[in-house]
């Protein structure tokens, strides 16, 4: 997806080279910002600029357009005061240093239009003009005679980094993710609409500032955001909204269940006028409204005479079976995809407060808080009361124990666990067939929140009593324990077992293989489950199960020292915003992660704002490996300090979780620092602790971290060839370059050289820690940048135009992943790191 600055690049080069443009948007996308900002671009180089509006009011009067503008000339639609008009225009160009800029070119008179397009042929004039999508494609009058050419420009929706640095620069302070991936879903990247969102939500009440960052409270709809889609709605019929309307309460559908909904002549004309538009999802295309705002609009606004009308429509087609229909692959829409899951998880959420408030049981009960714990669109004062009026129901001994879990844990996210794993053991002991769903539940948050046991808190726990869920429960809590502890081979046992008992589908046993493949160093078995899980949580758009299985996908790449593809993978999930019930798997592993990378391509800011917002949940460092945030904070210490101020920061996490009882992310750890620094005093510090995690990958890298110490060249080959064998070229190109920077080039090192040499000619890349490849210009430019110097002066100091400093600056900036010329020079500090 292009920036608006690389959109501004490209238009200026068109109108540069003598063809008109055509920017087309919907309301609020920016069109007469960038129009603007064009046309004070060319002003500033000293170019005339003809200005004129179309004026809906008035767009059948002719010549009114013009009249405004001050073309005194324009005085009505007769003959000759249309030749008057074309001569004082015409009269007013500088010849090659003219533009004229239109804005609502499709509102403007046809007479005034027919006047700018005369001008434009006769003096070749560049026109720049723009236009509402939603209205259609016409043009009031088309040019005759010469050829002109005009290229059309059409403005996507803004990405959410950028529309989040749009939005931040508006308003003057952050806004927390959960609520700017609402913001984000309901605006469709729109800008416009998006601060219109925040702005109103702000004025109502529901959003509110604390410390400098905005995050909501409740509903971002408010009334006064009706008008907005009244507006928007305006140049369509009133069966055409109707149809729309339909389109919206059925939510996410196929294009043949869209069809046989509202009929194919109502589909093909809302999206002629770009109301619809067609998106992948997971590989699915799903019809979408565009822009978002509007199915909030139905949902709160339609009279409840209309609603059931509408309703009855919709019950026949899902009567017939609506759903998301096989077909072609379409280009994937970031923000209509976060919208598409925003809504799955409102439908969900709206279903289980009113079968709670038809019938409430301890069963619907618990279905509406996991689905209230999952949508940010609530209020907590809901939350404490569904609590207390579920006090006193009764149920089955498999409902309360549900309902036990899942109000317990929740308690556990709010920050009190201790008292939720000590309630959670209690309660197990009057449930003689469910207890073990509370005994696997407290032992897992106790891992996750407080500490990992010396010993299995569920071992010798008879289970022979217990149902088959709640036997599972036991084992996956017990798997969970083993993993944090490094004992990788009982986890594998203990994860088959449960396996074998054929209890219900539970997805995060599933992800604890994931994980048991992972610290095994059975990459591909890994990627494939997580890479499976993810395509089946995203074509279902459940939020939850995306989140995890993205988190473990990125976690393999990463293992894998495929860091490019980890970014992608957590870059798409991080737009989702919304809570996750199982932090440790989910949340904690993706900011942390996330943060890491941000650490590699040197971005403290945005690595301490990831970092800082597992601290704010009041969350800590997770058990599990990929969940600590040791790992960033120690990348960036090298980056700033050097080896040995990354290798402290490694010893000072592998401590912290040695303590906490997580042995094998302590351990990795502690291999990280060895190597940093390879020498004898960190390799007796750690070395023990290292040897008592047995995990095959743990064996396998603490022998290479001890012949690196020792400078064992032979070890070292041997275990290059190794990982050559495994078929693992990338890690063991990474293990030659780490020993020729440990043992240097000495006699004995000739057999690694070759080694390495060997793999660089196979076409591997060690992708450990990668930099980005800069032109000679652009280094020289991001110097000069990093300096605090502006683009004028770097222009004169390198005898270039502004704008060719404008072009490589941004291109730079795309390249860094950085937002803000200010972080410039520590992306600049991170890449002579790596070199």
């Amino acid at each position: 997806m292009s920036t608006r600055n690389e959109l501004f690049l490209s238009a200026v080069d068109v109108l540069q080279s003598g063809r008109s443009l055509d920017i087309e948007g919907e309301h609020g996308s920016g069109r007469t910002h960038l129009l603007r900002r064009i046309g004070d671009y060319f002003a500033a180089l000293g170019w005339k600029t003809i200005g004129a509006r179309g004026l809906s009011s008035f767009a059948q009067v002719p010549l009114v357009a013009l009249r405004v503008a001050g073309v005194e000339e324009a005085q009505d639609g007769r003959a000759a005061s249309i030749a008057a008009a074309v001569a004082a225009v015409s009269e007013s160009i500088s010849p090659g240093r003219t533009l004229i800029v239109v804005d609502d070119w499709d509102m403007l008179d046809p007479v005034s239009a027919g006047v700018l397009r005369t001008v434009q042929t006769e003096a070749s004039v560049p026109i720049l003009s723009s236009r509402l999508v939603h209205r259609g494609r016409h043009d009031p009058v088309l040019p005759t005679g010469a050829f002109t050419t005009t290229y059309a420009m059409r403005l996507p929706g803004m990405g959410y980094a950028e529309l989040e640095t749009a939005l931040e620069s508006a308003a003057g302070h952050r806004i927390d993710p959960a609520t700017l991936s609402r913001v984000f879903a309901k605006s469709g990247g729109n800008v416009g609409l998006a601060a219109a969102v925040v702005d109103a939500a702000h004025r109502g009440g529901t959003l509110v500032v604390e410390d400098g960052v905005a995050h909501a409270t409740g509903s971002l709809w408010t009334p006064s955001l009706r008008h907005m889609a009244e507006v928007i709605l305006h140049p369509l019929s009133r069966r055409a909204v109707d149809a729309l309307e339909i389109l919206g309460l059925l939510g996410p559908i196929g294009i043949a269940t869209a069809v046989r909904a509202v009929g194919v002549k109502r589909v093909s004309e809302l999206e002629d006028r770009s109301f619809l538009s067609v998106v992948d999802v997971a590989g699915v295309p799903v019809v979408s409204i565009r822009p978002p705002l509007l199915v909030e609009y139905f949902r709160h606004e339609s009279r409840a005479g209309r609603r059931s009308e509408l309703l009855a429509v919709v019950d026949d087609v899902l009567a017939d079976g609506a759903a998301l229909e096989d077909g072609a692959t379409t280009p994937r829409d970031a923000a209509v995809f976060v919208r598409l899951v925003h809504d799955r998880t409102r439908r969900r959420t709206l279903r289980a407060r009113e079968a709670w408030h038809s019938a409430p049981t301890l069963a619907t009960a618990t279905a509406l808080l996991s689905a209230l714990e999952l949508d940010g669109a609530h209020d907590a004062e809901e939350l404490d009361a569904l609590v207390a009026a579920a006090r006193g129901l009764d149920g089955a001994e498999r409902e309360r124990a549900e309902w036990e879990s899942a109000r317990l844990a929740e308690r556990a996210g709010r920050g009190d666990a201790a008292s939720a794993v000590a309630e959670l053991r209690a309660r197990a002991t009057t449930l003689p067939r469910e207890g073990g769903l509370l005994l696997g539940r407290a032992a897992e948050l106790e891992s996750t929140f407080l500490v990992v046991p010396e010993r299995d808190p569920l071992d010798g726990v008879d289970v022979s009593r217990f149902s088959a869920e709640a036997h599972a429960a036991v084992l996956r809590a017990r798997a969970f324990w083993m993993l944090a502890r490094g004992l990788g081979e009982q986890a594998d046992a203990v994860l088959a077992h449960r396996a074998a008992l054929g209890a219900e589908p539970d997805p995060i046993a599933d992800a604890l293989v994931v994980v048991s493949h992972l610290t095994a160093e059975r990459f591909d078995a890994a990627a494939r489950l997580a890479a499976e899980g993810l395509a089946a949580a995203q074509r279902d758009l459940d939020a939850t199960l995306i989140r995890m299985y993205a988190f473990l996908a990125a976690l393999c790449a990463s293992m894998d020292r495929r860091p490019d593809d980890a970014d992608h993978i957590l870059s798409e999930s991080a737009f989702l915003g919304l809570a996750a019930p199982h932090p440790s798997l989910s949340f904690i592993g993706l900011k942390t992660m996330a943060a890491e990378m941000a650490a590699r391509r040197g971005q403290r800011a945005l690595m301490e704002q990831l970092l800082a917002e597992v601290d704010s949940a009041g969350l800590v460092d997770g058990p599990l490996v990929g969940q600590t945030s040791g790992m960033p904070y120690a990348r960036m210490a090298f980056i700033e300090g050097g080896p040995t101020a990354a290798a402290a920061a490694c010893l000072d996490a592998g401590d912290a979780l040695w303590e906490r009882g997580a042995l094998f992310s302590a351990a990795c750890c502690y291999l990280e620092a060895v190597t940093y620094v390879p020498d004898e005093e960190i390799w007796a510090r750690v070395s023990d602790r290292i040897g008592e995690v047995r995990m095959s990958g743990i064996v396998r890298q603490g022998r290479i971290a001890e012949a690196l110490v020792r400078a064992d060249t032979d070890a070292l080959v041997a275990a290059i060839a190794e990982l050559e064998a495994a078929g693992r070229p990338r890690e063991a190109l990474n293990v030659a370059e780490t020993a020729l920077a440990a043992v240097g080039a000495s006699d004995s090192a000739g057999e690694i050289v070759a080694q390495r040499d060997r793999l660089r000619s196979a076409g591997t890349v060690d992708v450990g820690i990668p930099p980005v490849a800069l032109t000679r210009r652009e280094r020289e430019i991001a110097e000069l940048v990093a300096s605090g110097l502006s683009n004028a002066v770097i222009a004169e100091a390198l005898v270039v135009s502004v704008r060719t400093v404008e072009s490589h600056v941004n291109r730079l900036l795309r390249k860094a992943g950085v937002s803000r010329r200010q972080d410039v020079k520590a992306f600049l500090l991170a890449q002579d790191a790596l070199g």
